[in-house]
C-alpha cells in the first residue's frame, strides 16, 4: 500500500520519507517483540516477556500514527489498524495474565 501510495497521491517534501522510517520502525521493532514473546514464553523467561509488554507500547502508538497521523490513510489500512491495536490490546491483556501468574507462589499440596 506504501508504494502505491507513494506513486499515485501526492505527498508533501518530506512526508513520505517521514512516513515511510516510522513504518519501517514499527515493523522491526514489532518483530523484536514478538520473538522476545515468543522465546520468552517458551522458556519461562519472565524479563523477555515484560519486555514485550513493555514494547507493546510504543508498537501502539506507531500504529495510532498510521491510523490517524499519516497524510493519506486507505480505508484498508483504518480496518488492518484498527485491527492491529485490538490485537494488541488482547495481548496486553494476556500477557498481564501471565505476568501475574508467574508472581504467584507455587503451592505443593
Amino acid at each position: 500500500m506504501g508504494i502505491l501510495k507513494a506513486v499515485n497521491l501526492e505527498y508533501s517534501p518530506n512526508a513520505l520519507t517521514k512516513e515511510s522510517i516510522i513504518l519501517i520502525g514499527l515493523c522491526i521493532l514489532e518483530s523484536i517483540r514478538i520473538h522476545l514473546g515468543r522465546k520468552g514464553s517458551l522458556s519461562d523467561h519472565g524479563w523477555q516477556v515484560i519486555l514485550s509488554v513493555f514494547i507493546t507500547i510504543p508498537c501502539a502508538a506507531g500504529v495510532i500514527f498510521l491510523l490517524g497521523k499519516q497524510t493519506h490513510v486507505l480505508k484498508l489500512e483504518y480496518i488492518l489498524c484498527a485491527l492491529m491495536l485490538l490485537l494488541q490490546l488482547t495481548e496486553l491483556v494476556f500477557a498481564s495474565l501471565f505476568l501475574f501468574s508467574l508472581c504467584k507462589q507455587p503451592t505443593y499440596d
